[in-house]
């Protein structure tokens, strides 16, 4: 069969709604008992077939997934051993989990949004947004303008580079937390040897003590080069930032390393 002819058969083979996936025990993802795909098994039939059909599939299909399933997801459907990023192609929402019940004490896997945000710094072709649960950002309660806006420019490498760039060099694990539709906040666990003193002690000081007030200035400085705006002096739908640092480097910060 002529190569235009199968294109143009793979391109009636479409999903007619998205597909909403959830990991069983098993470790693999499949469909919920709210999605049927009908056309992924097309993709298993011979090597040929999932060559050609696949990387259309996986364009023209939306993909919602819980954020605790993206590392996994991608390593299986996106980014498996030997893809060029620049050729992965997918349109995924990525769910953040609800927060009002869980300790914000502790870094947690079910939030960790890392690989989602380097996956979108390396493979210009896949489209990916959040949500919040099954509600859009938009329409939360719990999400203000401002950290759906960064949520948003973090799947556009382009509209925050320098922010995007310290991720990928410096950071380990990323949480967005939203509390309410004013108050929200990003936690970066830095990369061993990647923390600056500042950022340690911006997380732990108090405003009103000297040390306090020099990493605030830095903060408000870092918040700017990172493209985050927005003062710490207007609360309304305020954006906060914490930095948690390896405890063996914060000791070496703390001995001028």
């Amino acid at each position: 069969m002529l190569t235009e002819l199968r294109n143009r058969i793979y391109n009636y083979a479409q999903e007619p709604r998205d597909v909403h996936l959830t990991r069983k025990p098993t470790q693999q993802h499949e469909q919920t008992n709210k999605t049927h795909r009908q056309f992924f098994g097309l993709t298993q039939v011979c090597r040929q077939l999932r060559s050609e059909y696949l990387p259309m599939y996986m364009a023209q299909t939306k993909v919602h997934i819980q954020c605790v399933d993206s590392l996994l997801y991608i390593n299986t459907f996106i980014l498996p051993t030997g893809t060029d990023p620049k050729q992965a192609r997918g349109d995924l929402t990525v769910q953040l989990p609800g927060q009002l019940y869980e300790s914000r004490s502790e870094l947690s896997t079910q939030r960790d949004i890392i690989h989602v945000v380097n996956l979108c710094g390396s493979a210009p072709q896949v489209n990916v947004a959040f949500a919040l649960g099954d509600i859009p950002l938009s329409q939360s309660r719990f999400s203000g303008r401002r950290i759906g806006r960064i949520l948003h420019d973090l799947t556009k490498p382009e509209a925050m580079p320098e922010l995007h760039d310290f991720i990928r060099d410096s950071v380990e694990h990323l949480e967005c937390w939203m509390y309410t539709e004013e108050t929200s906040s990003l936690r970066f666990r830095t990369k061993k040897g990647h923390a600056e003193k500042w950022m340690d002690a911006w997380s732990h000081c108090c405003a009103n003590c000297p040390t306090g007030q020099e990493s605030g200035r830095r903060m408000e400085r870092w918040r700017g080069e990172m493209r985050l705006d927005g003062s710490m002096h207007h609360l309304n739908d305020y954006v906060h930032v914490v930095f948690i640092v390896d405890e063996e480097w914060k000791a070496c910060l703390s001995h001028g390393c």
